[in-house]
């Protein structure tokens, strides 16, 4: 009788610290995975941030290369052509009369 009471005791204790290990395990691995999703939830802000800026970049940047564009068409134009005449080579039509402001 004697034996089977140490023999039980040493089987309940067996199986406790079996629970326990089997405990802190879960408890380990939960812990592990919460992290790791906290960290994952940090990279992803930072991910979609660094993407908002980046898009804003693109978006200035095609903005910019319109303008380009445009002053490129404008530049083609006789309007252009007759402006740069005036402007830096003092060239006007025969019969324009030019009035320059006064100066006080």
């Amino acid at each position: 009788m004697k034996k089977r009471k140490q023999t039980r005791r040493r089987r309940d204790a067996a199986q406790r610290r079996g629970k326990l290990g089997i405990s802190t395990v879960i408890v380990v691995l939960i812990a592990v995975f919460l992290l790791r999703g906290h960290t994952m939830d940090q990279r992803n802000a930072a991910y979609v941030e660094e993407l908002a800026q980046l898009q804003n970049k693109i978006d200035a940047e095609e903005a910019r290369t319109q303008d380009i564009a445009d002053l490129e068409a404008y530049m083609q134009t006789d309007e252009y052509a007759e402006q740069v005449a005036k402007d830096k080579l003092g060239l006007v039509y025969e019969d324009e009369i030019i009035f320059k402001p006064e100066e006080n």
